[in-house]
């Protein structure tokens, strides 16, 4: 049974050198449906499998939070070089850019989670200003810069809102759609769901509904700083570009469902340093670390 639920899935990130007066990455709370009552152990959704890709029995849709297999083991983003062309900001320039840092982010994650017997699939992404109505909401009236879709695997990026912001660096982008890939995958292994699940008991807008809501973005920061440091020194990502793009993060906004700018930097260089999935555990962590 789908039901139908909601999470701020989004990527809250000024500029490199802080935010200009008015303008924040900001985002909003967007509904998708989930497969509602899986527990761990349950097989891998159809809907969630790659498109022609038939699923081995042995992955598994583990719907755990704390306790989470990419978690508890030593799960490692393996080296990836990325071969990205010149960076430019028109839409053009900005898909041929993102296509191969997706790619990329497809090898890395896919081997990490393949080799820990966990589902993945490769996200879709979107560019367009003015996506309208689709099945996580209406994105045209939405104040967001970036979000994802669990339902449809999608990454949406409107190239208007993102260069807004961007003052001309690839490393805020970099950021951006590494934050929103770790959204994926943690939709793709069954723990968007758990929290899904932990949020409806306690209410989205409590006090512990807030905090989930950190915890969930917080690990999306430290999954996008374990594909920084994977990536960082090898094809077109210079350890400079790397630093860059972990840097940005400390100019985070929303601290209520994001955790402050400074606690948002934290966890992405926590996931860069660290480089294992189990340091990304924002599950575990005391209250005083994700607020």
């Amino acid at each position: 049974m789908l039901a139908a639920l909601a999470a701020a899935l989004v990527l809250m990130i000024a500029t490199l050198s802080g935010p200009p007066a008015g303008r924040t990455i900001a985002g909003t709370a967007l509904p998708a449906a989930h497969p509602a009552g899986s527990t761990a152990g349950d097989p891998l959704p159809k809907r969630w499998q790659p498109s022609g890709t038939p699923q081995p029995s042995a992955r598994l849709y583990v719907v755990k939070l704390e306790d989470h297999p990419l978690l508890t083991g030593n799960v490692r983003l393996p080296p990836v070089a990325c071969q990205l062309p010149r960076f430019g900001r028109d839409e053009a320039r900005l898909r041929a850019y993102y296509v191969p840092v997706r790619d990329c982010l497809d090898e890395a994650w896919r081997a990490a989670l393949s080799a820990a017997g966990l589902p993945w699939s490769s996200p879709k992404m979107n560019l367009a200003n003015n996506p309208g109505e689709v099945f996580c909401g209406d994105f045209d009236s939405a104040d967001f810069t970036a979000a994802y879709c669990p339902d449809s695997e999608m990454i949406f990026l409107p190239v208007d809102r993102i260069t807004r912001v961007d003052r001309g660096s690839p490393a805020v982008h970099l950021g951006v759609l590494a934050h929103e890939y770790g959204h994926h995958v943690q939709a793709s292994v069954g723990i968007l769901e758990a929290a899904y699940q932990r949020e409806d008991k306690v209410g989205r807008d409590s006090a512990a509904g807030l905090e989930l809501s950190r915890r969930t973005e917080l690990q999306a920061d430290c999954f996008a700083g374990l594909f920084l440091a994977a990536a960082a020194g090898r094809g077109n990502i210079s350890r400079h570009l790397a630093d860059s793009a972990v840097n940005t993060f400390r100019f985070g906004t929303l601290a209520k469902t994001h955790g402050a700018g400074s606690v948002q930097h934290t966890w992405a260089r926590r996931g860069y340093v660290q480089a294992t999935a189990a340091a990304c555990n924002t599950w575990a962590a005391p209250a005083s670390e994700v607020s």
